[in-house]
């Protein structure tokens, strides 16, 4: 795929709510029924990982009332650009340090690219760790990395989802 198409097919996601709902309705509803397309699509979302961003995945704001707590992703010019450097980091195998402040969202952005290897790339590995144990897994817990797996998961359209999904932990 092109570095033209890819970024000409990018600048047409919607990244105002209500209009990325609406892309996100559109395109799921033309990929749902067409194999091939999908395939595509996955193809085209992992050469330009923002475009699964936009287009698949959502995120979870505890903070938010309860009915906008479930968002779709909808990255910001920053996070586009830490997107890219988790991708380049990933394919080369180098060491990533990326400064954040609180609430940037680079956890997610981090658990994401590792859910989209998993999800697309046989043979993935990826290795989650945390200051505390709880935080890596914990039944119940939102804060826990596999629980933003499972939650990747569990959001994406039906005809992208990993069926039974199971997480364990030693």
């Amino acid at each position: 795929t092109s570095d033209n198409f890819l970024q000409d097919y990018w600048k047409r996601i919607p990244t105002d709510l209500k209009g990325n709902l609406q892309w996100r309705l559109k395109l799921n509803q033309e990929l749902n029924q067409d194999l091939k397309a999908q395939q595509t699509f996955l193809q085209v979302c992992l050469e330009f990982p923002p475009i699964a961003f936009n287009s698949l995945f959502c995120t979870f704001n505890p903070r938010a009332s309860p009915r906008k707590r479930h968002l779709p992703f909808i990255l910001r010019d920053a996070q586009v650009e830490a997107v890219m450097k988790i991708k380049e980091a990933i394919e080369t195998g180098h060491d990533l340090l990326i400064n954040k402040s609180r609430d940037e969202g680079a956890t997610w952005l981090i658990t994401s690219m590792f859910f989209l290897y998993w999800l697309l790339v046989p043979d993935s590995v990826f290795l989650v760790a945390s200051r505390k144990e709880d935080l890596v897994d914990k039944a119940g817990n939102r804060d826990c990395l596999f629980y933003r797996f499972l939650y990747l998961n569990q959001t994406l359209p039906s005809w992208c989802q990993v069926g039974n999904a199971i997480k364990t932990h030693l």
